[in-house]
């Protein structure tokens, strides 16, 4: 998975292949990298969120 990190108004967010902007999480000041694992047949976690209505 290949995502950039961007900063909009400031504050970052890593821009993901399918466009969308993801918040980025902080711990102690310093940006945490999310790692996803998944297996063939799992969703995105994008696809999780917008159908929770995030």
């Amino acid at each position: 998975m290949f995502k950039k990190l961007v900063y909009m108004s400031g504050k970052p967010f890593w821009l993901l292949p399918e466009g969308d902007f993801h918040a980025v999480e902080q711990k102690n000041g310093r940006i945490v990298d999310p790692v996803l694992f998944r297996g063939s047949n799992d969703r995105w976690n994008g696809e999780i969120t917008s159908e929770q209505g995030n």
